[in-house]
């Protein structure tokens, strides 16, 4: 229909139950990310640069964790990340869920390299772009630790079904 095949893809991340049925599907969203034909490269590179965001926070967390000799809750961090994204909304609360994520990330290669090809989309005025490009980047993330979110938000739904 003319649209960039991500376009409202905050709205599958809008619910927890949601973002946990999509981030399942995370094999088949990082092969589309991977191998689709992107038409503006920039949108591929602020996904990739949030990857490696996450990859590296994700790190600090088990290493912290691992420190302290307790267990690490991914599944806590990929939840304040899905929120703090998908309530945004206006360019102010999108610039500053990148920014916070990408401080919290450490070191980013990608970021570093692509700074000026991936600036524009979130200090521009189509920060809802942004916004579903960050949400994909979080739901088809495949690093370590992404198994033990899916087990995580696996059984936080099972906890919500037997509620309702």
């Amino acid at each position: 229909n003319g649209s960039e095949w991500f376009k409202g893809f905050h709205q599958l991340m809008a619910s927890k139950r949601l973002a946990y049925l999509v981030s399942r599907e995370k094999g088949g969203l990082k092969e589309m990310i991977d191998c689709m034909e992107w038409s503006h490269e920039a949108d591929k590179l602020l996904v990739e640069a949030v990857h490696m965001a996450l990859r590296n926070r994700y790190g600090m967390l088990a290493q912290r964790a691992k420190e302290k000799g307790e267990t690490v809750n991914f599944g806590r961090e990929f939840e304040r990340i899905r929120t703090s994204f998908a309530r945004t909304k206006n360019a102010q609360t999108m610039r500053a869920g990148l920014a916070d994520l990408f401080a919290r990330g450490g070191l980013n290669r990608t970021l570093q390299q692509s700074w000026t090809e991936i600036l524009p989309l979130f200090t521009g005025t189509d920060w809802q772009r942004a916004r579903d490009l960050a949400l994909l980047a979080l739901a088809s993330y495949m690093g370590k630790g992404s198994e033990l979110i899916d087990e995580e938000l696996s059984g936080q739904m099972e906890l919500s079904e037997e509620e309702e």
